[in-house]
């Protein structure tokens, strides 16, 4: 019993389970404007489930794929039993749901939402069956907590290029981490994209992606008309611009923490919707 507990433990403080708090916040911050920082939190709180449940769902799926490329993950290290992964991952999901069919009162807010379920479900089948394919999918289900958003608080037409933006953002940074990984996927039968373009012109396609995704957030920046928002949206062409020009000459490990840098410009973006 101690075991099983430490492990629920050792996945509820991993990087996944942060992740999942992070993306509940991104949701909770434009909500927190409308409802009042409490009602908004319980609102974000499904998406955190949901977004937990996903990331546990897909360790246990790749545990074979990541004893050969990324042995550091939750299961290859023996940190916790596939057992536990799975069963963290079906609770997680199962609250996930039922949180969110009683959260949610409009049509619009629970299609979202489930649609997001649904997705999650199916991703790892996805992801084998259409590896080049997947950046899209995985994008598309990162942008579904935007789009919830929107669809929850009724901005005006132009800030859904937040949208556009935000599903830009996750094809560059997506397409990034399969280049990273291309020869464990390949191992582990996944023929991604890179492994079919060549490694240096999906790194091009990667950072233009994200270029074009940075451009995108434009449109709602001007609508905004914040000076603070402008700042921001400088430093981030900073940053894309910086991690684009060293990503050729860093090692393994720099390019990680390059592709989790691709997270400011992110936050940045969604900023502009509080």
């Amino acid at each position: 019993m101690s075991g099983t507990i430490l492990s629920v433990l050792r996945i509820l403080l991993s990087g996944r389970a942060l992740s999942s708090v992070a993306l509940g916040l991104l949701v909770a911050g434009p909500l927190a404007g409308q409802f009042g920082i409490l009602e908004a939190v319980t609102k974000a709180l499904p998406w955190t489930l949901l977004a937990l449940g996903g990331f546990e769902l897909n360790d246990w799926f790749d545990a074979d794929k990541d004893r050969l490329i990324h042995s550091t993950r939750i299961i290859p290290a023996g940190r916790a039993s596939s057992g536990i992964v799975l069963a963290v991952a079906a609770l997680s999901i199962l609250m996930a749901v039922v949180s969110g069919l009683q959260l949610n009162t409009t049509s619009s807010e629970v299609l979202i939402f489930l649609g997001a379920t649904v997705g999650i479900l199916f991703y790892s089948n996805f992801a084998i069956k259409f590896a080049p394919f997947k950046i899209f999918y995985a994008a598309f289900l990162c942008t579904l907590p935007l789009m919830f958003v929107l669809a929850v608080r009724h901005y005006p037409p132009v800030y859904w290029w937040t949208c556009v933006a935000s599903f830009l953002f996750f094809c560059g940074r997506e397409l990034l981490m399969d280049v990273r990984d291309v020869d464990g996927d390949l191992a582990g039968g996944m023929a991604t994209l890179p492994s079919r373009l060549g490694s240096s012109a999906s790194v091009n396609i990667a950072f233009g992606l994200i270029g074009v995704g940075l451009i995108s957030i434009v449109p709602a920046a001007l609508a905004k008309g914040s000076i603070l928002f402008a700042i921001g949206f400088g430093a981030s062409a900073v940053v894309v611009f910086v991690a684009a020009s060293i990503w050729r000459v860093s090692s393994l490990r720099e390019q990680r923490w390059i592709v989790v840098g691709m997270w400011i410009p992110m936050v940045i973006g969604a900023s502009v919707l509080i």
